[in-house]
């Protein structure tokens, strides 16, 4: 199966919590005058959920190589902020657990 949704849903979370990660790191506080940050994020939020409902499927049926098609994504997007594999592996079990939990309470 393809993984399009997922890759630009991850791709959209992974800049956001950067962005964030940055944002906090400027002063050790995120105000509004740290909005410069979002910009990017931002623009990746309309492709980033456009396929929503399509990314449970996606991860249901994953292999070994969309997961590592997926950590790439997380290591692109992050700049190397995140680029230890374990945590790469680590992230996309926590966003597939979020989703599973969601399907099961709230479908």
């Amino acid at each position: 199966m393809n993984i399009k949704e997922t890759k630009e849903l991850l791709a959209f979370i992974t800049s956001f919590v950067c962005a964030t990660m940055d944002a906090y790191k400027n002063d050790g506080k995120i105000t509004l005058g740290d909005w410069k940050e979002y910009i990017e994020p931002a623009k990746k939020l309309p492709q980033g959920i456009s396929g929503i409902t399509l990314v449970l499927e996606e991860l249901d049926d994953l292999d070994a190589n969309e997961l590592n098609e997926l950590v790439q994504v997380v290591k692109d997007e992050s700049l190397g902020k995140f680029n230890r594999v374990e945590d790469l592996k680590d992230i996309l079990a926590i966003f597939k657990h979020s989703y599973s939990l969601y399907q099961r309470n709230f479908k």
